[in-house]
């Protein structure tokens, strides 16, 4: 008999019940939910969902962007957001959470959320249409982002946030049709902040829409370096105006990079 089957026999029958069970507990899918101070209603299914929720809520990882866009709303009073990879929607979430607990709390806003994966975008819209009753309030929108046309397949992970239409071969694919994000605004209409997280299409997405970009008072990005040029990115937004580049995270395959046309407020 080998030295582990000689180690489970000695081990008491009550203590590997609770190991058994303890085994199916952690493999078992979470399923938490919570309501926040501000009235919003957040759910953890997943360990996909649990590794975003504690970038964006608990690391706060784009909240110095968000704070930002909050404290120069428009002479208008009005905030138009554009999440393009919006995902489960913690990131909308994670703004429409700050703005509520901000001076800004009534200030009326305009969110558009886009999303490639068609699995995904059922949880997106039931979570921010079901749970949060935000019929009316948000604009989701299913599509990939980059080229302004066309058709391209997106991988369909159990650990959603890292799906791409940038895949290994094992990938399980589906085809999407891709979003002319011109459609979804007016001729002219102001951005005030822009959020991009579409693993590794950044680059395609910079380069066809430099227009809508001009329009964007701020915008933060996750710039996938195992995936695209992200030093040519940023050479191009700065080349449209956003002055002030500043990282707020680095990891091994992606840095989050905030972009504005004017210097962040100190403090």
């Amino acid at each position: 008999m080998s030295l582990y089957g000689i180690a489970r026999r000695m081990i008491p029958r009550s203590v590997k019940r609770r190991l058994l069970k303890l085994r199916s507990l952690i493999s078992e899918k979470p399923d938490l939910s919570w309501t926040l101070k501000s009235g919003l209603k957040i759910q953890v299914a997943s360990r996909s969902d649990w590794v975003i929720y504690n970038d964006i809520f608990v690391d706060g990882e784009y909240d110095v962007s968000i704070q930002e866009a909050v404290r120069s709303a428009r002479m208008d009073g009005s905030i138009t957001v554009l999440d393009l990879g919006a995902n489960v929607g913690f990131f909308t979430l994670r703004f429409l959470d700050l703005l509520r607990q901000s001076e800004q709390a009534n200030c009326p806003c305009r969110v558009t959320l886009v999303e490639g994966s068609p699995k995904i975008v059922k949880e997106l819209s039931s979570r921010l249409l079901g749970d949060n009753e935000m019929m009316g309030k948000v604009r989701i929108v299913h599509g990939l982002v980059g080229e302004r046309h066309g058709e391209a397949r997106i991988s369909e992970r159990d650990f959603h946030a890292m799906n791409s239409i940038y895949f290994d071969q094992s990938a399980e694919t589906v085809s999407v049709d891709f979003v002319n994000l011109d459609t979804l605004f007016q001729p002219g209409e102001v951005i005030d902040l822009l959020k991009c997280d579409i693993e590794g299409a950044e680059l395609c997405f910079i380069e066809n829409y430099r227009d809508l970009l001009r329009r964007s008072k701020a915008a933060v990005f996750e710039l996938h370096h195992d995936k695209c040029d992200t030093e040519r990115c940023m050479k191009i937004l700065r080349d449209l105006g956003f002055i002030d580049q500043r990282v707020l995270r680095v990891t091994p395959t992606f840095s989050v990079c905030h972009f504005s046309r004017q210097p962040l407020e100190r403090g």
